[in-house]
């Protein structure tokens, strides 16, 4: 705008200092400066209009002047006017082809822009999709890679699982086919409590194998909330020991239970707590072949209440103690080689939930300790106990 109207006051400063001057001088031959300062403004029509405006003033300038003008020159004076007209004339078409052309290649440029911003904004997107399909592509990778995983730990479970049912079936259907037979021959009636009893182990030890099952299936589904509840301690070590008395009379062992010098009362998931006992007892008994099972109610160091489950096994070789409580986690070599089941995988994954802590100690052909410590603020009372400090059952060998 301030060039523009430097250009117009240039114009009407000339014009006014061509009107004074004498013709002799030719000033008209300076008018095309406004044009320049028209054509900087990038104002065409002001280009145009001044043009028009100098070529007029320029030939009016002369008529005015002409009069005083020496008489041999008025046609040389006339002619360089109206060279100085044409001037003015070329020079504005110049300039204007000048600036078509500044618009012709700003627009370009504009579009060309406009075409770069599309095709970065395409390429973003096309990157940001690229992305996606790869962060899919991973999280397939890693389904795939679960859904692999799952497959080969089904199969591993299944095959673990059809081993350890076969031998309590097989037991089961024996038995089963001396009762039958005992029934033919009366000489034979005195077996069978011993073979009931026997009976009963095995079914025990199916319902703990379905149980280990439906506890793996509820941890794999998510599904395994905390139930508090407020319970003797001891009392449930005490009940677990009956329950699980037949299973070690069926393999001639003993099964002891000892008291604290005070009934612990806790507060927790009284289920899981029992589920977490029942597999350490059972695998006691299941990997005890002469002598028997401790279990110790008590506290450790720092007042938390641990139960401890000794037996008079074979022990755990050193290399797989890291591995004990894996999924089916393999014990022995060759023909010695045995199988831990579920029982101590969902133990630990019991005893996490519970915010408790499974401990094992063995040396192979000493036997082993489990040690199963809950937290410390799970106790809410320590009552004297009036009940003898050995409890439970003690088979007779």
């Amino acid at each position: 705008m301030l060039v523009a109207t430097l250009a117009v006051l240039a114009a009407l400063a000339e014009i006014a200092l061509d009107v004074g001057t004498p013709l002799e001088l030719d000033l008209a031959s300076i008018y095309p400066v406004p044009l320049l300062l028209a054509a900087y403004a990038r104002r065409r029509a002001l280009l145009w209009s001044l043009s028009l405006l100098l070529g007029i003033a320029a030939l009016a300038v002369y008529e005015l002047n002409v009069a005083s003008a020496i008489p041999i020159l008025k046609d040389e004076l006339l002619f360089n006017r109206l060279i100085d007209v044409v001037a003015l004339l070329v020079t504005t078409t110049v300039l204007h082809v000048w600036l078509r052309s500044l618009d012709l290649r700003e627009s370009q440029s504009r579009l060309l822009g406009e075409q770069n911003r599309r095709l970065e904004t395409a390429n973003r997107m096309l990157l940001e999709h690229e992305a996606q399909i790869l962060r899919q592509n991973k999280e397939l990778s890693r389904r795939h890679q679960d859904a692999l995983a799952s497959s080969a730990r089904t199969s591993r479970t299944l095959a673990a699982v059809s081993h350890d049912i076969r031998t309590p079936v097989q037991a089961i259907s024996l038995i089963a086919e001396m009762m039958r037979r005992t029934g033919e021959d009366p000489a034979l009636a005195s077996r069978v409590p011993q073979m009931a009893q026997q009976l009963q182990g095995n079914a025990a030890a199916m319902v703990s194998l379905v149980s280990d099952l439906l506890d793996m299936a509820r941890f794999d589904s998510g599904h395994a909330d905390l139930k508090e509840d407020t319970f003797a301690l001891d009392e449930l070590v005490s009940a677990k020991c009956r329950e699980l008395a037949a299973l070690a009379q069926t393999k001639s062992l003993t099964l002891v239970a000892h008291a604290p010098a005070a009934s612990l009362w806790i507060r927790s998931d009284r289920g899981k707590v029992e589920r977490v006992l029942s597999n350490l007892i059972g695998n006691a008994i299941k990997f005890t072949a002469l002598g028997g099972v401790t279990v110790n109610v008590d506290l450790d160091g720092s007042s938390s209440p641990c139960v401890r489950v000794t037996d008079t096994g074979r022990g755990i070789e050193a290399h797989a103690l890291q591995h004990i409580f894996d999924e089916y986690a393999q014990a022995g070599k060759g023909d010695g080689e045995r199988g831990w089941g579920l029982g101590l995988a969902i133990s630990r994954r019991l005893a996490d939930a519970l915010g408790a802590a499974i401990e094992v100690n063995s040396e192979l052909g000493n036997g082993s300790t489990f040690t199963l410590t809950l937290p410390r603020r799970c106790v809410i009372d320590i009552a004297p106990l009036e009940l003898p400090q050995s409890f439970g059952d003690r088979p007779a060998s």
